[in-house]
């Protein structure tokens, strides 16, 4: 090749590149251009934009940190929400059930339970678990005939109020609640229309679970006689066949 080919050929190799060079770095603009907007856009400095990918990642980690702090807040919202609604609820139906002159017609009874001012036939059902562990299900479960229930859990009682659309639906409930309740300890109310005499009710219903709780734990005193002399004698087969027949006999 003679020297003017060869310095054509060089200049126009140069020019190749200078152009590819170029263009190469006008696309590669227009690639970061997106990200370094973002970057910018999310409070990046220019520095960021060096190592933009380092910029995103700790972004991503931080709102990712961000977001489960928020969701833990929320969560406890919720939880204190759900307290809040349920202490307001147990406090509602104890002053019914003790408080003689409790207003039906206040405008909280009325947001939480519009039904309680009509006119309709109703029961209370009062339960606890024979052990600490045996939790009671909830009204609709209970008594599926019910109308309308609120509820309250007092230390380890649960008062139920259920009311009925008639007579007939009423001991159709009482039969399922009867029924349900047969593994707790439980009184049920008479058939009651006047709310006047819940406070009554209660009461009276109150001393007979403590009646029931009481001959729950309670051994005939034969049966205790029985107990001490085999447990005096160190006979313990005799021992658990006697509580075994108590057990029989009291709680079928």
């Amino acid at each position: 090749m003679s020297g003017s080919s060869i310095t054509m050929f060089a200049f126009t190799i140069l020019a190749m590149v200078i152009t590819s060079a170029l263009i190469a770095f006008f696309i590669t603009m227009m690639d970061v251009k997106p990200i370094n907007d973002m970057i910018l856009f999310f409070g990046g400095d220019q520095q960021d934009l060096d190592n933009p990918y380092r910029f995103i990642y700790e972004y991503v980690n931080a709102f990712s940190r961000s977001h489960s702090k928020l969701n833990e807040e929320n969560q406890d919202l919720r939880a204190s929400r759900r307290h809040f609604l349920s202490v307001m609820r147990n406090e509602i139906v104890l002053g019914m059930l003790t408080n003689p002159a409790f207003d039906f017609e206040s405008e909280y009874v009325r947001t939480a339970w519009p039904w309680i001012v009509e006119t309709r036939p109703f029961l209370i059902a009062v339960c606890e678990g024979r052990r600490p562990e045996q939790s009671v299900p909830s009204p609709e479960t209970l008594c599926p005939a019910a109308l309308h229930s609120c509820y309250a859990d007092i230390d380890r009682e649960s008062w139920i109020l259920f009311w009925f659309d008639s007579d007939e639906t009423l001991e159709e409930g009482r039969d399922q609640l009867a029924d349900a309740l047969r593994n707790y300890h439980f009184v049920l109310s008479e058939r009651m229309e006047d709310k006047s005499q819940i406070n009554a009710a209660y009461l009276s219903m109150k001393a007979e679970l403590e009646h029931i709780r009481e001959k729950w734990l309670t051994l005939p005193v034969v049966t205790q006689a029985r107990l001490v002399s085999c447990i005096r004698a160190n006979k313990k087969g005799e021992a658990v066949q006697v509580l075994r027949e108590a057990c029989a006999a009291s709680h079928p």
